[in-house]
């Protein structure tokens, strides 16, 4: 059983403090309207946000604010294996500005190369759209749509122990190389 917490608990934090050298209050930005922008860090370099509601032009800045932090991050530390999980089952809407400010962040991230995988939980046609363009501009990205969000963390740790898998074996495949 995968479960999601809403609230960090001392091992993520630890966790998370360990693998990009971020704190719970790196990953969350309070709007001048009271809402929150927040993600959570699932552990092995895996984030996931829920999007409420209507989503203004602010909260989309808020989001690639957080997001460009944890991309700094991963990147002071080596780390390009990067998974987010975005829950869009309670959205509504997206404003135009919101839309166009984020189609700029994006192409900027896939530039980056940072995100290995991106899970969808319940997208609307906007976080469709989105995801087909983050698709497009990094053709690499691990993209898939889910029902739930444990069904998405579930996929995602299985894509990271293939890619582990992989790894190993590479490095196994280099060495009889050179004895064969």
């Amino acid at each position: 059983l995968i479960r999601l917490s809403p609230r960090p608990s001392p091992v993520s934090v630890q966790q998370l403090h360990h693998d990009l050298g971020l704190e719970p209050q790196d990953l969350s930005t309070q709007l001048p309207t009271g809402e929150m922008v927040e993600f959570n860090y699932l552990g092995n370099l895996v984030f996931q946000y829920t999007i409420y509601f209507s989503t203004t032009l602010e909260m989309v800045k808020t989001f690639s604010a957080i997001i460009n932090r944890i991309i700094e991050a991963a990147q002071e530390r080596g780390e390009t294996a990067l998974y987010l999980i975005i829950d869009a089952s309670r959205q509504q809407s997206t404003s135009r500005p919101a839309r166009a400010y984020l189609q700029q962040q994006m192409a900027k991230w896939a530039k980056l190369g940072a995100f290995t995988g991106l899970s969808v939980v319940n997208p609307n046609w906007f976080v469709e759209q989105a995801s087909r363009l983050a698709s497009r501009l990094q053709p690499d990205l691990k993209l898939s749509v889910h029902l739930n969000q444990q069904e998405a963390l579930a996929q995602i740790r299985q894509q990271q122990r293939q890619s582990a898998d992989l790894s190993e074996f590479l490095q196994w495949w280099q060495e009889a190389q050179e004895t064969m």
